[in-house]
């Protein structure tokens, strides 16, 4: 249940795997960011927060479901907070078809939301069934 940050290479055949497993499956968010971010630190001080009646409690915002309802919630200075050196969440949607991409342009959230397709594979193809595209 504890949250792990994973340094995913898009061409490694290890990140394939990973997203097939994951996506759909509430497994985690991903995250890009700028080069030596502090990552680490950063999302540190958000497994713990405080209820109006000042009692500690998990803050989950590594599960999907619960970013992609929170984030759209947030005032510009929580968001910005909650960034820091991120500059995108990418979250399952609702329907494992759906991805959805947040991110800060100036003082707004963007969230943009794509549909994914499933590329069937062919004879003599080296595509994998599972391979999802963004249309």
């Amino acid at each position: 249940m504890a949250p792990y940050l994973v340094e995913l290479d898009p061409e490694d055949p290890y990140t394939g795997r990973i997203l097939e497993l994951a996506w759909g499956n509430a497994w985690g968010i991903f995250m890009r960011v700028g080069a030596n971010a502090r990552l680490r630190h950063h999302l540190k001080g958000f497994l713990r927060v405080r209820d109006e009646q000042g009692r500690f409690m998990l803050f989950r915002y590594y599960d999907p479901r619960v970013l992609r309802q929170y984030l759209p919630t947030c005032r510009y200075d929580e968001l910005k907070t909650v960034f820091g050196p991120i500059r995108q969440f990418i979250v399952e949607g609702e329907q494992p078809s759906q991805l959805l991409e947040f991110s800060l342009s100036g003082l707004q959230l963007n969230q943009r939301r794509h549909t994914l397709s499933v590329l069937a594979e062919e004879p003599g193809s080296s595509a994998s069934s599972s391979a999802g595209a963004i249309r």
